[in-house]
């Protein structure tokens, strides 16, 4: 990634806008980012980084996004930063605000301004709006997330030098967040699960064992109960206990199967005073039948008398039922009557209602028809104001331009007065000076060109601060335009008063009034809502003129048809009183033709079809009960009539003990029964258990050892973790990138060693650093080393760390790094060298920025970006030469 330039407006230092352009410093190289401290250097490094990611930085000391609005910001600047780079020949424009607060432009408080961010791509015009999609498009193109880019790109020594004197534990925190190497503890953590696991897979086996140990059923009766209960204590005696619990099953079962073959001798037994006893409750029972169907046609034969008076009301019901028909056709007849003249009733009070609601709405449409009248003549005076509101705006605009034109002609008249003046003076005072212009001029011996003489005994004296003739010119010149200027506004001013008068003019036409010209555009508001008011007035008489018209001749029709109404309810009514009398005599003479004295006779014998039908049904039922009684009665008194009841209590008694006997031998065989199911089912689960536990164990002695492995607890083994051990080849990569620089910045002197063992041998080892002095030839600690040597050295591991996280990000090639701070702590020597990496490290395809306020910097190198704090905030300058 090069940048191509960088734009920044509100942000951090920086009050107002900002743009860099990268390009002024070519495509390789080294330049240098310079100012006084606080003035913004590492903010152009923090913009850059807010742009492509939305945070100002990365680590614990990175600025929030909330914080980057600039303090020197005014309330209409916006806070933003664009940054347009160029990426594997292709150039992106990404542009982003935080979210943050500002000042209202209008009234008091703040308003606030959500994040958001735009990515485009300049070659083809593809864009990603909002911050996701621009940051996921962002780690496509680049490969590195955050932090890896700020830890590539931006080398903070200040903070590789942290790394440079950190732990063995701390160097593994940080490499475990730069490498993503959290996997492999997550690995190990889940080595430790299935450990873990396996540890209580084995653990809940024994419980299992002893738990299915106490469920089995014995007693220290039983042949093999001693040997379970020894058994029973461990599972490492399980064989044992499963070789005695089944020889102790087996004689179970032979004990359950010589109870079964007594309980079978009981059941014969029984089944014989079973079938005796039967047949003898057989013979009583066909005695107790036959004396029941005695009983039954008894009681039937007593309810004789009472079906003959059913029979009769039966036959009274049918007759009421011919005559039923008269009834209903009277009933009829007086309900539609009582209907009709319910339903005349209710016309008449409609005819009452509808004649006062209409001598209401007459009276109402009266004093609507007279607005409506009015209405049409407020319609001329409408049309008038509608006139006057154009003229009346008009009018106001001119005003208003007359009174411009009228400043603009008192100011022109001043510069016309103001250039009169000059003009005068400078002429007077050129025309005075001409005879000091002459003599200047004068030779003795030549003739003076005014009065011919050839001796000049007192020439006149030149004055001094004389106006050139070209001076003069150019006031004159002034002076007209000044002129021409002031009578173009006075005809400016003079064709406005003009149209002002026309307008006046046609208003009073109009409105019949005389209006003041300053309140013309007043006027024009009050008329439009004047305009509108009567507008709307007018619209509301027509529509309730239309509507009150009409639903009162909807009201006058609907009147005619109550009335119509009424006079054929009444005619109904008459004919329907005529229609009753000939029904009720038609009933009267039905009731004697089928037997009834009277009407209250015929409605006792109705009855409804329903009745009728539950009336026939009981009488067929207790015929057809007798006939099936008789029958029944006489066959049973064939085979039962002359047999006597049998005593059955000595069988029953039999029955009885047997039946005692047969369960205490079923009890004994339950009993025994489910204490072998569940032996059956408790060996079978033991036998599980056990099997499960051999392969528990194998399992665990399995992860254990991988546990310990991972944890670097084998005895005799380095104390290091999984995890550690692949930092380490990480570790190793960046050492050995850092040699390549330190060798040649230090002039082969040192060289950064990777440490093998703990100082204490006891505590895990595995990212320890030490140094490998040539001077001496020994090796020792990086703490060790001087302020200059520890820069050199972080300086060289930061460039080694950058050179392995972009090999690790899929060999990513960045164009451009930024070097922050440190170099003040080298000698001149020193410096030189350092810088004679960096150009080395530049070569002829890289940009390398310093951050940096070193003075020997500032005079070395020519391409710099100046940053200059004042008290409005700070501001950039590019130099190149």
């Amino acid at each position: 990634m090069r940048p191509i330039s960088l734009t920044l407006s509100g942000f951090g230092p920086y009050g107002g806008k900002e743009f860099l352009d990268f390009t002024k410093f070519g495509e390789h190289g080294i330049f240098l980012i310079t100012g006084d401290t606080g003035a913004g250097k590492t903010s152009i490094f923090d913009a850059i980084t807010f742009a492509l990611y939305g945070n100002a930085s990365s680590g614990k000391n990175g600025k929030a996004a909330r914080t980057l609005r600039s303090d020197f910001a005014a309330a209409d600047t916006p806070t933003y930063v664009e940054f347009v780079f160029e990426h594997r020949g292709r150039q992106y424009k990404i542009r982003r605000n935080p979210d943050y607060e500002r000042p209202a432009k209008r009234g008091s408080g703040t308003t606030s301004e959500k994040h958001y961010a735009v990515l485009i791509d300049m070659d083809t015009g593809e864009s990603w709006d909002g911050p996701g999609a621009a940051g996921r498009r962002v780690l496509e193109l680049l490969g590195l997330d955050e932090v890896q880019f700020s830890q590539t790109i931006m080398i903070a020594q200040g903070e590789f030098k942290k790394i440079l004197h950190a732990s063995s534990e701390e160097r593994t925190q940080i490499f475990r967040r730069i490498f993503d190497t959290q996997v492999y503890e997550k690995l190990s953590k889940r080595v430790q699960e299935h450990y873990r696991e396996a540890k209580q897979a084995c653990d809940t086996a024994m419980t299992q064992y002893a738990q299915l140990t106490e469920q089995l059923r014995w007693t220290e009766q039983d042949t093999y109960g001693i040997q379970i209960a020894a058994y029973s204590g461990s599972i490492g005696r399980a064989e044992q206990l499963l070789e005695a619990a089944e020889k102790q099953n087996a004689l179970d079962q032979d004990a359950l199967h010589s109870l079964r073959e007594e309980i079978a001798q009981q059941e014969s037994a029984q089944k014989q005073y079973i079938e005796q006893f039967s047949a003898a409750e057989l013979h009583n029972q066909g005695i107790a039948r036959w004396e029941e169907s005695v009983e039954k046609l008894q009681a039937l034969m007593q309810r004789g008398e009472q079906m003959r008076q059913k029979q009769t009301h039966l036959e009274q019901a049918k007759h009421a039922q011919q005559v039923k028909p008269f009834e209903d056709a009277v009933k009829a007849v007086e309900e539609a009557y009582q209907k009709e003249q319910l339903t005349l009733k209710t016309e008449k009070k409609n005819w009452e209602t509808l004649t006062e609601t209409i001598r209401q709405a007459e009276q109402n449409f009266v004093q609507t028809e007279q607005r409506y009248k009015q209405a049409e003549q407020d319609k001329l005076r409408l049309e008038k104001i509608k006139q006057a509101i154009p003229l009346m705006e008009r009018g106001g605009q001119v005003y208003a331009a007359l009174l411009q034109s009228q400043k603009k002609l008192q100011t022109e008249l001043d510069k016309k007065g103001k250039a009169e003046q000059r003009y005068q003076r400078l002429s007077d005072a050129f025309l005075r000076a001409q005879a000091g212009l002459m003599a200047v001029t004068l030779q003795a011996g030549i003739p003076c060109p005014v009065c011919g003489a050839t001796a000049h005994p007192a020439p006149a004296a030149l004055a001094q601060d004389v106006p050139s003739e070209q001076e003069v010119r150019n006031a004159e010149i002034a002076r007209n335009t000044a002129e021409t200027a002031a009578v173009e506004a006075s005809n400016q001013a003079a064709a406005q008063q003009a149209e002002l008068g026309q307008i006046q003019h046609q208003l009073v036409q109009l409105t019949e009034t005389e209006l003041e010209e300053q309140k013309l555009s007043a006027y024009a508001k009050t008329y439009t809502l004047k305009r509108d008011r009567m507008q709307k007035e007018i619209l509301t008489i027509q529509q309730q003129y239309t509507a009150q018209r009409e639903a009162l001749e909807t009201q006058r029709l609907a009147l005619s048809g109550v009335q119509a109404t009424c006079v054929q309810l009444e005619t109904q009514l008459q004919q329907k009183e005529e229609e009753s009398g000939q029904k009720r005599a038609a009933l009267q003479e039905a009731w004697k033709t089928h037997g009834f004295e009277d009407l209250a006779a015929y409605v006792a014998a109705l009855r409804s079809d329903a009745q009728m039908q539950a009336m026939q049904k009981e009488i067929g039922r207790y015929e057809s009960d007798c006939r099936v009684a008789e029958q029944t009665s006489a066959q049973l008194a064939a085979q039962w009539a002359e047999k006597q009841s049998l005593d059955t209590r000595q069988l029953q008694q039999q029955k009885q003990e047997t039946e005692a006997e047969l369960k205490l031998l079923g009890d004994r065989e339950n009993a025994l029964y489910s204490r072998i199911d569940q032996n059956t089912r408790t060996l079978k689960q033991l036998r599980q258990c056990i099997d499960n536990s051999k392969r528990s164990s194998e399992t665990f002695a399995l992860w254990e050892d991988l546990w310990n492995t991972m944890q670097g607890k084998v005895q005799g083994a380095r104390k290091i973790t999984f995890e550690t051990y692949v930092l380490q080849f990480y570790f190793r990569r960046v050492i050995a990138a850092a040699n390549v620089r330190l060798h040649k910045m230090s002039r082969g002197r040192f060289l950064l060693r990777d440490q093998q063992t703990s100082q204490d041998g006891r505590r895990q080892t595995g990212l320890d650093l030490n140094v490998l002095d040539a001077d001496t030839g020994k090796e020792r600690v990086v703490r060790t080393l001087s302020g200059g040597e520890s820069f050199l050295a972080s300086l060289s591991l930061a460039l080694g760390f950058a050179d392995v996280v972009q090999d690790s990000s899929g060999g990513i090639r960045m164009d451009t790094l930024f070097i922050d701070e440190g170099f003040g702590t080298l000698d001149d020597q020193t410096l030189h060298s350092a810088m004679q990496a960096l150009h080395e490290l530049a070569g002829d395809k890289r940009l390398v920025g310093i951050i940096s306020h070193v003075a020997a910097l500032r005079e070395s190198i020519e391409r710099k970006i100046v940053i200059r704090k004042t008290s409005f905030g700070s501001h950039t300058e590019i130099i190149t030469d």
